[in-house]
């Protein structure tokens, strides 16, 4: 089949009628169709359009299916008609086949009846189609008839004489008859001589049993006298009839030329027709095929028709094709969809259009045959694609050449905030954008999309309510000059890519900032990617250059196997695992703590890792040092009579230690768990320092637990401001408190001696003053100003020595004293010896100036007084003070371990 078929489908159902024009262009993409629901109307479209076939319910108002046939009728008596309807009944069907109907079939629910009708519509159209080549060949037969340059005459046999039914021109032009004369005579009356009477019975003997004749030479009577011919003829209906061709003998041989010619060209257009041919029987034995057929199914020429039509034919049972063949009218043409079998026994598809021909009383059956493969997987492909595009999320439409909808999806119209597909069939796509993406299309894309044939790219598309989105849009121009359309709403795709690069920004930022070093490997320890921070530990310049490297380009080989190994594990293991790792770097080692993770594939597979390594030197160091420290606090609290104890904001112990827990009635630990305010809930003010510690506020205090007396203190602890806790510790004071009360009465007792001391030296030393005096006053003697200074200094003694025993450490007055200066002044007293004083320091002291120089005076008196005359006095700077030193004889060696010990005198270092 062939070419387009229009129909006019008359229904008062709108609704019935669309979905009869949908699914009858779904199931044929030949048909186009046009509906109405009035009869009237639909004649007044029928005079003016030529339409193939028309489909018309029978029960409509004012007119109904058979009064709209009877109309039709008297205009196109011939134009195929079909009654659709509901209303099914013998009388109906009577009517209608009364009428002239073509067919009539009864609607039924589902979509199955829409491929029946389809059907029907098609072989009505076709048969028609049919009987219209039939009437063509037919004229074109008599065309040739009479055009035949041969004598020609058709008969029909009446009591075995050849009755004359027509002849040619040639025929009238060489015998000299008139047509009209000889019509209904014997041919063999008019034209054979009478001495070939016998011949002429022998040769329609043999016409009328079927035999023919191949170029039998005859003579015959002409008008211009009696010639030979060749004669020729073709019987029908069994030899009841046929034509017989006087070719004249003396022109035979260019005849015979044009003959062969003429056969080897109607041989060569049987054998490459596009289509193949099949000319069989009534019983389907084979009796010709082209050499298309036989080519296209794999066999010879021969082979084929040896076989008959059901060996081939599969697809439509052999009791099936018997039936319908005897159904076929003569001359008349049915079409069929079959499969034919391949020598190989591959099928394919086929499309058979069949003609049944009786000739000479034999039924012959010519069949021509189209491969429909193509068709068939268009259309697989079509319904798949229909069923894809309505299932599709994507909005799909098709345009026309106009560049209006003739077709669009549902989730086009979801895209564009319409509820019904239908919004859009017969309006430009102009009603999807604003002006101004108007104005970028028909200056941009459709330049664009008809130099190319197709289009992809952004624009704006606007929704039914008036706001705008980004889509994603494909054009592609169709063979009809049509427009594909595909669009998707990309508004969630381009909030994700925004999202996408902020977080490649902030992720880019982290990378660049964050103080780990972060790189990727492939699973052949290849750098993907790294950091700056792992870069400038590495010594890497730029990124670029960081690519493909691996650790045995940048470490040294210990090194780089260790790493390597890590990275094994971490892939064997699919796990993320944690390495604290010497780096070597320009610096020196620097330890990391490095968390490497597997990368896989979307498959699964893995690809590489990934690591975060951070530099934790100085937590190690720190951790080291934090050891260190408790290793110290641990001696401390072994060895030193103190308390060390914390306890969370709740009061509750933590940690409780330290020798002089024996003193509370504690063992180390004993009170972690314990809360401080029920262990000491009749303590009100040990309560308090607790209490006043959580607050925030430093404690000190003097307090006595047990069987000692205890200096305590307690410091809030906090965490990001909040307090968490209090840390503590109480020194052991009993001993001090104890010497402090001997030191007391030990002062009490000094300060009584002290007293008498001064009232027993003072009123003698103010005796000897007031007899110096006395003695000055009549005696001139250098030695009388020695004993004034000796007894000025005894007396400034006596006032030290009586503030130092009643004041304390409190009576010392500090004063800063330049060494160089203040040595010169307590060396002039032995000015006039023969001993020197070398200072080699300018450092200053601080300390009470007159006890200072009783100090030195002491030092260097004992110096020239038993080092000798000549002693030279030597002062200089140590790291945590000051030396004095003179090149005497010095202390005996052994007398060094008890010379300053209480008691020991000058006789000692002689």
């Amino acid at each position: 089949m062939s070419g387009r078929i229009r129909l006019l489908h008359v229904d008062d159902e709108p609704d019935f009628a669309d979905l009869t024009a949908t699914c009858l262009e779904r199931h044929r993409d030949r048909f186009t169709i046009d509906t109405t629901t009035s009869p009237d109307e639909g004649l007044t479209m029928l005079a003016a359009t030529d339409y193939d076939c028309i489909i018309a319910d029978y029960d409509m108002p004012r007119m109904d299916g058979i009064d709209f046939l009877e109309a039709v009728r008297k205009e196109h008596p011939d134009l195929p008609f079909i009654l659709f309807t509901g209303k099914g009944s013998e009388e109906v069907a009577s009517e209608a086949i009364s009428a002239g109907v073509t067919d009539y079939l009864q609607k039924r629910s589902g979509t199955d009846q829409f491929e029946l009708l389809a059907n029907r519509i098609t072989n009505a159209v076709e048969q028609v189609r049919a009987e219209d080549r039939l009437q063509e060949e037919r004229k074109r037969f008599r065309t040739l008839f009479e055009r035949l340059s041969q004598a020609t005459v058709e008969v029909e046999y009446k009591d075995d004489e050849p009755i004359i039914h027509c002849v040619n021109p040639a025929f009238e032009e060489v015998f000299g008859y008139d047509a009209d004369d000889i019509i209904g005579e014997s041919l063999d009356t008019l034209i054979v001589p009478e001495n070939r009477t016998d011949q002429a019975a022998q040769i329609n003997r043999h016409v009328q049993t079927g035999g023919s004749l191949n170029s039998k030479e005859v003579i015959r009577e002409t008008a211009d006298g009696t010639r030979g011919f060749l004669l020729q003829n073709a019987a029908y209906d069994g030899g009841k009839g046929g034509f017989a061709i006087y070719t004249d003998i003396t022109e035979r041989k260019d005849r015979e030329r044009e003959l062969e010619r003429a056969r080897e060209r109607l041989r060569a257009q049987f054998d490459n027709a596009p289509n193949g041919i099949v000319i069989h029987d009534e019983d389907g034995s084979i009796l010709d095929v082209n050499e298309t057929l036989a080519e296209h199914l794999g066999y010879a020429h021969d082979e084929l028709v040896s076989l008959s039509v059901s060996d081939i034919e599969v697809g439509v049972s052999k009791e099936r094709l018997h039936e319908l063949w005897a159904e076929t009218e003569p001359e008349s043409l049915i079409t069929i969809e079959g499969e034919y079998q391949r020598a190989d026994g591959s099928t394919v598809p086929v499309e058979v259009w069949i003609t049944r021909l009786d000739r000479g009383g034999d039924t012959r059956f010519l069949a021509h045959v189209r491969d429909i493969s193509d068709r068939k997987q268009r259309e697989e492909r079509l319904e798949t694609q229909a069923k894809a595009i309505e299932a599709s999320m994507d909005g799909m439409a098709i345009l026309d050449e106009n560049e209006e909808y003739i077709y669009a999806n549902q989730a086009h119209a979801d895209v564009y905030g319409y509820d019904d597909p239908d919004a859009f069939i017969g309006n430009s796509w102009r009603m999807c954008y604003n002006e101004e993406t108007i104005d970028r299309i028909e200056s941009e894309v459709l330049p664009a999309l008809n130099a190319r044939g197709e289009w992809r790219g952004e624009v704006l598309g606007c929704r039914n309510d008036g706001t705008t989105f980004p889509q994603e849009i494909s054009l592609t121009v169709t063979e009809d000059d049509g427009l594909i359309c595909v669009v998707r709403d990309i508004t969630e795709r381009k909030e994700r890519e925004q999202n996408l690069q902020e977080t490649n920004r902030q992720l880019n930022a982290v990378l660049d900032t964050v103080e780990a070093a972060i790189f990727i490997k492939d699973v052949d320890g290849r750098y993907q990617l790294m950091n700056p921070e792992c870069r400038e530990v590495l010594g890497v310049d730029d990124e670029a250059s960081a690519v493909g490297l691996t650790d045995y380009d940048l470490l040294p080989a210990d090194v780089a196997d260790r790493f390597r190994a890590d990275d094994q594990r971490v892939l064997d293991a699919g796990d993320t695992r944690r390495y604290e790792e010497a780096i070597p770097t320009d610096q020196g080692t620097q330890i990391n703590l490095t968390a490497r993770s597997p990368l896989y594939d979307e498959a699964g597979d893995p690809i590489g890792i990934c690591a975060v390594s951070t530099d934790i030197t100085e937590r190690k160091q720190r951790q080291q040092e934090l050891a260190e420290l408790e290793r110290a606090v641990e001696t401390i609290c072994d060895n030193v009579p103190i308390v060390f104890y914390t306890f969370d904001e709740d009061g509750v112990f933590t940690r409780s230690q330290g020798k002089a827990l024996d003193r509370i009635g504690f063992e180390p630990g004993e009170a972690v768990g314990q809360s401080v305010f029920d262990l000491y809930a009749d303590r009100p003010e040990i309560i308090d320092h607790c209490e006043r510690a959580l607050d925030g506020e430093q404690v000190s205090a003097t307090v006595e637990i047990g069987t000692g007396i205890f200096e305590a203190y307690y410091a809030p602890v906090r965490d990001n401001g909040d307090i968490v806790g209090v840390t503590g510790h109480k020194f052991d004071m009993t001993e001090h408190k104890k010497r402090e009360e001997q030191l007391r009465r030990q002062n009490e007792r000094l300060d009584q001696f002290a007293s008498v001391v001064s009232h027993d030296l003072r009123n003698p030393l103010n005796v000897a003053s007031a007899r110096l005096e006395l003695a000055a006053e009549t005696c001139d003697s250098p030695h009388l100003e020695h004993a004034s200074a000796a007894h000025a200094r005894m007396e400034r003694l006596i006032e030290d020595l009586l503030t130092f025993a009643r004041a304390g450490s409190e009576a010392i007055d500090y004063t800063t004293v330049s060494l160089p200066g203040f040595l010169e002044d307590c060396w002039e007293r032995f000015e006039g010896t023969d001993a020197s004083l070398i200072v080699e320091t300018e450092r200053a002291i601080r300390g009470d100036r007159d006890r200072l120089k009783q100090l030195f005076e002491n030092l260097l008196w004992n110096a020239v007084d038993h080092g000798g005359s000549d002693v030279t006095v030597r002062v200089g700077t140590l790291s945590e003070g000051f030396y004095v030193e003179d090149d005497g004889p010095g202390i005996p060696e052994e007398e060094r371990e008890t010379v300053l010990e209480a008691g020991t005198g000058a006789e000692f270092v002689e």
